[in-house]
């Protein structure tokens, strides 16, 4: 549904019993089970490797060949190259964030929380020094 350098955004649904292509993964991601339900992934020769319940959220970081979850659980490794089938009772229906930024660090890692808040301090500090200095020469 949306796509620029940094990210891709999908809009991703499956009927039940419904199955994706198989599909490989090249960037970090994220997605939000929107109508949750019970997912079965299998392998890239076909072997289903376990099933879980979609719902929530869950995020991956590509390592190799798998995906490293690094929001939610599950109870058995993804590979990057992979397929899922909805065999739960409900259509499916997830939005799925992709981010073509921290993926292999292709583009420059943006600065950590504490980073952002340590120069947001410094400028904070030095803005107001500036206007003490000012203040000053105006009472002058």
């Amino acid at each position: 549904i949306f796509e620029d350098d940094f990210a891709r955004v999908w809009d991703f649904r499956l009927q039940p019993g419904e199955t994706t292509k198989m599909h490989r993964h090249d960037y970090d991601y994220h997605f939000v089970a929107i109508e949750p339900s019970q997912l079965e992934v299998s392998g890239e020769n076909g072997t289903v490797l376990f099933d879980f319940r979609a719902e929530g959220t869950f995020g991956f970081r590509i390592v190799g060949d798998l995906l490293v979850p690094t929001v939610g659980e599950l109870p058995w490794p993804v590979p990057r190259t992979h397929a899922a089938k909805n065999i739960g009772e409900s259509v499916y229906v997830e939005y799925l964030f992709e981010s073509k930024v921290s993926t292999n660090r292709t583009w420059p890692r943006p600065p950590s929380l504490r980073a952002r808040l340590q120069h947001w301090a410094k400028t904070v500090t030095r803005m107001a020094g500036k206007g003490a200095r000012a203040h000053a020469k105006d009472e002058s």
